[in-house]
């Protein structure tokens, strides 16, 4: 399975992008889930209704946000509706509008996408790790989970990485908008985790450890963006044998 994550996509110009170039990706890519952070693609700041199906329309699975998701009010009844899959941070309030997972049935597998906000320098949510848990206690029947997790501090980042290795596939921080000068990645057996961004448009290299139930490619390419966007292979189970996506 070929995972692609982006963010930050910030304003019309980022959306611009998206409707321009995300497609090409994923067909190079062979791409079975896209996830898109959305949470400013608004003009100005915040996401409405129009930035979130302009990005679901250029080809995103699944759109995740941050700290500026209730930005604007007007946008609340599509956090609310079944028809979006959008999610909200998932440590924000039970009674806040919108659902910090949602469940991407691709008829072999099911995905769970996750998003998580930290508080480090940030609002003052519920504690990352301990929703996080809670979270993974309830999808433990979906074997693939992929988290953005939406945080300021370099740290919190690293720590909920380590803390949730093997118990989530992807970890994908967002928020930064930039390129950070200590920006790294973590090879874990389960998961691949990264946090970066870039004043331009532009490939790398990557390689990573494998396992039976999650592979990485040891060679492959990473696009960065105004946010990043991350390329990740996994190998999915299916019945009593394993079949690797091209």
């Amino acid at each position: 399975m070929n995972v692609l994550m982006i963010g930050d996509v910030v304003g019309k110009s980022g959306c611009d992008f998206l409707m321009k170039h995300l497609t090409s990706v994923k067909r190079f890519y062979s791409c079975d889930i896209c996830i898109v952070n959305g949470e400013n693609s608004a003009p100005g700041n915040g996401i409405t209704k129009d930035s979130l199906e302009m990005i679901l329309s250029s080809g995103a699975d699944a759109v995740t946000t941050g700290n500026h998701v209730y930005k604007r009010d007007n946008f609340y009844q599509c956090l609310e509706s079944e028809r979006y899959p959008v999610a909200r941070p998932a440590n924000y309030p039970e009674r806040a509008p919108g659902r910090g997972y949602i469940i991407l049935d691709k008829g072999r597998y099911k995905a769970a996408v996750i998003n998580m906000m930290g508080t480090s320098m940030m609002q003052p949510l519920d504690n990352p790790f301990d929703v996080s848990d809670r979270i993974i206690q309830k999808l433990k029947d979906v074997k693939f989970k992929i988290m953005d997790f939406h945080a300021e501090a370099t740290g919190e980042k690293k720590a909920i990485a380590y803390y949730l290795d093997g118990k989530v596939s992807v970890i994908a921080g967002t928020h930064t908008h930039v390129q950070r000068a200590d920006s790294s990645e973590r090879h874990g057996i389960h998961h691949r985790f990264r946090y970066d961004g870039a004043r331009k448009f532009r490939s790398g290299s990557h390689s990573a450890r494998r396992n039976k139930n999650a592979e990485i490619p040891r060679s492959g390419k990473i696009f960065k963006s105004a946010g990043f966007l991350l390329y990740v292979r996994m190998r999915i189970h299916i019945g009593r044998q394993y079949r690797k996506m091209p």
